[in-house]
């Protein structure tokens, strides 16, 4: 049974819990915990590095990058496209 939760980006957690895994939009790793910005998962690790990482950091181009390609992909409501106001 837990070779086919695995299987289908489920894991178990404490308890026997069952966790779901998601991909992280800055490493591409499947996780469980993370936040969300935008709908989008970014894993705990990611959070951490991006907190961390001062604009002199060698990581810091990488998350950089990571964010910009995010940030192209997140497109606005319809209402605020036509400046509608709900």
């Amino acid at each position: 049974m837990d070779d086919v939760i695995r299987a289908v980006g489920y894991v178990t957690g404490r308890r026997g819990t069952i966790l779901k895994r998601k991909k992280c939009i800055i490493c591409d790793r499947m996780m469980v915990r993370g936040i969300s910005v935008l709908g989008q998962f970014v894993c705990r690790r990611c959070e951490d590095g991006i907190v961390k990482t001062s604009p002199f950091d060698s990581d810091y181009d990488f998350y950089r990058d990571r964010f910009k390609a995010f940030w192209r992909t997140v497109s606005r409501p319809p209402a605020c496209r036509d400046n509608i106001i709900p």
